[in-house]
């Protein structure tokens, strides 16, 4: 699973985006959003995904509950049958990133 949330009524995507990593990762406060792309999917309802990467090196994060534990793999090496399929939905159609 990766650190997400639902927006909450008349919340900014980067807020929500701010509060997921927060509430989700004990040391994930101070951590800044880097906006990545919108994906949107249809299916038994429409989900609009604003996507964010945030630059954790150098910090000490951890799960905080309900959250058991945290980890970070490599695209290439993602444990795929352990993550929900929405997540890894989302994973799988990320555009590569655009340089700056």
């Amino acid at each position: 699973m990766l650190p997400a949330s639902m927006l909450q009524y008349g919340e900014w995507p980067l807020a929500a985006a701010k509060r997921a990593v927060a509430t989700q990762l004990e040391g994930g406060e101070g951590l800044e959003p880097k906006f990545r792309e919108i994906q949107s999917y249809l299916g038994s309802h429409w989900d609009l995904c604003f996507v964010y990467d945030f630059d954790g090196k150098g910090a000490k994060l951890k799960a905080r509950p309900p959250f058991v534990g945290a980890s970070f793999h490599s695209l290439s090496a993602l444990p795929r049958a352990s993550m929900a399929a929405d997540h890894l939905e989302v994973i799988d159609g990320l555009a590569p990133p655009k340089e700056s």
